[in-house]
C-alpha cells in the first residue's frame, strides 16, 4: 500500500505517514482503508468476487474500500492486482476522476497486470494542477484536501515516523516498514493522513 501511496507523492507536493493505531481513537485519520463484504454501510455494496472491486471517496469523505471476496494479488496478473487498483482508488482520494486516456492509471476500465505500472503523464499532469510539485514553478494554488493540526501536533509530539521504522512485528496493529509486506497485511483497518 505504501509503493501505491508513493506513485503520488512522487510527482506532486501531497505526503502521506501512517499513523499508529495508538493514536487514531483519539483524533481520527484523514483517509480510512479496509476491506468489506456486500453491504458495508456506505451506500455502495459489493458485488462478490469478479465485479465492483474497490470504491473510494473524493476528498474530505477519505474512505477506500476494497472488495474483500476478490482474488488480490501483488506482483502477478492472477487475481485482481492490489498496486494498480490501489494507485487508481487512490487518485480519487486526491480530487482526481476518471481519465480518457487508456494509459492513465485514472482510465475508467481495470487495466491488465503490468508489472511496470506507474502513473501516465495524464496522471501526472491532473494531480499537479490541484497539488503542485514542490519546489516546481507552478503557480497552482494547492487547495485544502485536509488539514488536521490537532493529528499533526499528536504525530509532532509523538515523534514517530512510521517510514522510518528498522523493525516490524507480527501483531495485527502493528506498522510493517518496506518493502511490501504479505496480502495479509492489508486485510486489517490501514489509517492515513494528508499532511
Amino acid at each position: 500500500m505504501h509503493r501505491a501511496f508513493n506513485e503520488w507523492s512522487a510527482v506532486s507536493s501531497v505526503d502521506f505517514k501512517e499513523i499508529p493505531p495508538e493514536i487514531i481513537p483519539e483524533i481520527p485519520p484523514d483517509i480510512r482503508i479496509a476491506f468489506e463484504k456486500g453491504e458495508h454501510s456506505d451506500g455502495f455494496s459489493f458485488d462478490g468476487q469478479d465485479g465492483v472491486v474497490a470504491h473510494a471517496f473524493y476528498p474530505r469523505d477519505g474512505r477506500l474500500h476494497f472488495d474483500a471476496e476478490e482474488q488480490w494479488s501483488l506482483n502477478s496478473a492472477e487475481g485482481v492486482n492490489l498496486f494498480q487498483t490501489a494507485v487508481h482508488e487512490i487518485g480519487h482520494l486526491l480530487g482526481l476522476e476518471h481519465s480518457m486516456d487508456i494509459r492513465a492509471a485514472m482510465f475508467a476500465a481495470k487495466r491488465p497486470y503490468d508489472p511496470a505500472f506507474t502513473l501516465g503523464d495524464d496522471d501526472v499532469r491532473a494531480i499537479r494542477s490541484l497539488f503542485p510539485k514542490k519546489g516546481s514553478d507552478e503557480t497552482t494554488v494547492i487547495p485544502e484536501i485536509s488539514k488536521n493540526p490537532e493529528l499533526q501536533e499528536k504525530m509532532d509530539e509523538e515523534q514517530h515516523d512510521p517510514f522510518e521504522s528498522t523493525t516490524s512485528s507480527t501483531s495485527p496493529d502493528s506498522f510493517f516498514p518496506f518493502p511490501l509486506p504479505s496480502i495479509e497485511h492489508f486485510q486489517r483497518r490501514n489509517d492515513w493522513f494528508v499532511l
